[in-house]
């Protein structure tokens, strides 16, 4: 389908053909939680659900993803958001009821620095990402892959295993190069508090390669 229109559905989603156009399909409430699969790729993409939605294949969208209502579960699969080299792609109205859970990729464009959002969650809350690359010269046509869940830091991790964020984030760079630095932000719900910590004094630690490192950091 092309051009500028609204397909609004009610059951489970089956996109075998790409959508193309400036148009949206609308996942709209019905008798239960949508269920999406299939080898198309969706141009722009709407939940307006509270049943919300789920993944049963890994999914692309080019353009625009907007969470009016509801959550989308990815499982085992994920979400890839943008074009290669071209965009990330956008997310727009996602908050602490209504996001993503499990796996999301977004491309980074090839050019200069970017900063790119990744409003994720579980089932314990939300706690979305913003990764900044900084750079005049990004490349690889590549993407970043973030997911979260619920996790104590292990004791070799440096961090206080009497008050701490139960809380981990994954991130994958799957071929994104020509930065030469990088930022995050990490958000956290009051439910990931154990031990009732400093949250101005809050540390971060990557582990990369079987390696823990310090990471400079305050708390968010």
């Amino acid at each position: 389908a092309a051009g500028a229109f609204v397909l609004s559905v009610k059951g489970n989603v089956v996109l075998n053909n790409n959508i193309t156009g400036t148009g949206r399909m609308a996942l709209i409430a019905g008798a239960a939680a949508h269920t999406v699969s299939g080898t198309g790729t969706f141009t722009n993409l709407e939940l307006n659900d509270g049943n919300c939605a789920s993944l049963a294949s890994n999914a692309r969208i080019t353009g625009t993803l907007t969470f009016t209502s509801g959550k989308i579960n990815t499982g085992t699969f994920n979400l890839t958001m943008g074009t290669s080299g071209t965009s990330a792609g956008t997310i727009v109205s996602a908050n602490a009821s209504n996001h993503l859970i499990g796996i999301l990729r977004r491309y980074i464009p090839n050019g200069t620095g970017t900063s790119v959002s990744f409003p994720i969650g579980d089932n314990n809350g939300y706690s979305p990402v913003n990764i900044t690359l900084s750079g005049s010269s990004l490349s690889g046509s590549g993407y970043l892959e973030i997911t979260t869940n619920a996790a104590q830091p292990t004791a070799e991790s440096g961090i206080n295993q009497s008050k701490y964020v139960n809380r981990k984030w994954t991130i994958t760079n799957a071929g994104v190069a020509g930065f030469t630095s990088y930022s995050g932000v990490f958000n956290y719900t009051a439910a990931d508090l154990v031990g009732v910590p400093n949250t101005s004094a809050i540390v971060l630690r990557r582990l990369t390669g079987g390696v823990w490192y310090f990471v400079t950091s305050s708390g968010q």
